[in-house]
């Protein structure tokens, strides 16, 4: 649960299903770009060496996840270890950013696009809607998205990275709050 909110007020769906473990978010995420549903990239999670200080309050995901082994036979998600996810920084699609060391773009979140003056709440809420919509049509509840959630990318004048309908490109960077459909 999150710290805070034990009893699930801030989000109802919480209570149901948890927050995704690391290697949920990471399949969600590579799922998720393979359907076409642009997604920053999952790059690599690793446990920390250290063993965590605060007790988890909500243990399912351990006993879900206790059958998947690293190789030497222990669990991949173990409960008294905290866990750190890498993804890329998006600059652009990766084969794009190959071919274009100097003009990258920059990532902004949708809430903060918002504030600069860059969208309107409008727009905001339907691209934060499609992107709801994109994911329910493929398996998967994404209704607890948000808009710091989604990212558009800035070229160096402010204009936003295109989708092939002329759209900007949204971007979803978390992965904590989407759940595959049963």
């Amino acid at each position: 649960m999150p710290v805070g909110d034990e009893e699930g007020a801030r989000d109802p769906l919480v209570r149901t299903y948890g927050i995704n473990s690391p290697f949920e978010e990471f399949a969600i995420a590579h799922t998720l770009n393979r359907l076409g549903i642009t997604t920053v990239y999952a790059r690599a999670i690793y446990m920390t060496g250290t063993k965590k200080i605060e007790a988890s309050t909500d243990r399912r995901k351990y006993a879900s996840h206790r059958d998947l082994l690293d190789p030497e036979g222990d669990p991949v998600l173990q409960e008294d270890h905290n866990y750190i996810t890498i993804r890329g920084y998006y600059n652009g699609p990766d084969q794009w950013v190959a071919e274009h060391s100097n003009a990258l773009y920059t990532p902004l979140d949708l809430a903060r696009a918002l504030d600069r003056g860059l969208i309107d709440e409008e727009q905001c809420q339907w691209h934060l809607d499609m992107i709801k919509a994109k994911l329910h049509h493929n398996g998967f509840d994404g209704s607890s998205l948000k808009l710091n959630d989604l990212l558009v990318a800035l070229d160096g004048n402010n204009s936003f990275l295109k989708d092939a309908a002329g759209e900007p490109l949204v971007i979803i960077c978390n992965f904590e709050l989407i759940w595959k459909l049963a």
